[in-house]
């Protein structure tokens, strides 16, 4: 069996680059929750870092992407905007199979590698029966608190 590594999958977010093209994921993202969540897993110095997109699934940090307006995550009719895609039920576990199919082909061992997820039960819920074994730090806590938590991380990695 292969040894353990540390896989983080840091979520999406709709807060974006205000652009019509290409840019590295990393940088597409612009939300604080998003920009903390990246700082503490580069801290963190794990095997590998993904961002895990509404659109395209897994991506990695320096893949090239537009912009795009999906979501995995319940949006209230009065703050969608038109052209906002909510993924149905069946759209999410296709979703989650795709991947779980793109870490593969990363050559992640689903359960054997330590997977730590920094998103919120939308997209955590449609991987974990794929996902069994996995860290979900930011579990129960809510959007306003996630920043000053990610905050205390980081803090505890730089000392």
């Amino acid at each position: 069996m292969k040894k353990k590594r540390k896989i983080i999958l840091i979520s999406c977010c709709s807060t974006k680059l205000n652009t019509t093209k290409e840019v590295k994921a990393e940088d597409l993202y612009i939300s604080s929750v998003f920009k903390k969540s990246l700082e503490y897993a580069k801290l963190s110095k794990p095997y590998k870092i993904f961002i895990i997109s509404a659109k395209y699934g897994l991506l990695n940090l320096d893949e090239p992407i537009k912009t795009y307006n999906v979501t995995l995550s319940y949006v209230p009719q009065k703050n969608r905007n038109q052209n906002l895609i909510i993924l149905s039920k069946q759209e999410k576990k296709e979703w989650a199979k795709k991947v779980v199919k793109q870490l593969k082909e990363n050559d992640i061992v689903i359960n054997n590698d330590d997977i730590e997820i920094l998103a919120g039960q939308s997209y955590i819920k449609p991987l974990a029966p794929y996902i069994t074994k996995r860290m979900e730090p930011l579990n129960g806590i809510g959007n306003g608190a996630r920043l000053s938590f990610l905050n205390s991380l980081i803090k505890n990695l730089q000392q």
